[in-house]
């Protein structure tokens, strides 16, 4: 299928190369099991070579609620690894894309549902700085959820492409 999970362009990929020396100091980054995600993750804080370790998470992945769009499908984490042998892939699901196809798109209620977990799975963790890598619409769902548990999100500003932001979470 053309343009399934698609890659950055070279465009994108020196952009993301330029933001490393920007890129604040992190324990451990996450990431969307997206190519273009990890291909960011991995340019922005150097994961494959001495940075710090990288993992894919599939309560990342882009929420495409409206459309069937290819290149918010993922390839299998088996596909990916050949690719990406730095990443772990242990929270991504084995084999195809379960939440995208031609006619499926995923519901209010399961990104809601992928958000519970990628904040639970930032409770369980022991790293106090951690680097998201994740997509427009995700992130936008998630300051959304985050704003509804009553942290104001307001200062952050619209999100743009490839940029950084530090937001401070905490848990009761």
């Amino acid at each position: 299928m053309k343009y399934l999970d698609s890659p950055l362009s070279e465009k994108g990929l020196s952009e993301a190369k330029e933001m490393r020396a920007k890129a604040p100091q992190v324990d451990i980054v996450v990431a969307s099991p997206l190519t273009r995600a990890l291909q960011t993750a991995t340019a922005v804080f150097g994961c494959d070579s001495g940075g710090p370790p990288l993992q894919a998470l599939e309560e990342l992945r882009e929420f495409c609620g409206k459309q069937f769009q290819p290149c918010d499908s993922r390839r299998a984490p088996e596909e990916l690894r050949s690719v990406f042998p730095h990443v772990d892939f242990t929270n991504v699901p084995p084999g195809a894309d379960t939440l995208l196809g031609p006619d499926k798109v995923e519901s209010t209620e399961s990104v809601d549902e992928r958000i519970q977990r990628f904040f639970e799975w930032l409770r369980n963790q022991e790293q106090q700085n951690i680097g998201c890598v994740a997509h427009f619409q995700i992130l936008t769902r998630i300051f959304e959820n985050l704003e509804a548990a009553g942290l104001d999100c307001s200062a952050y500003g619209d999100f743009k492409n490839l940029e950084v932001r530090s937001i401070p979470i905490t848990f009761d």
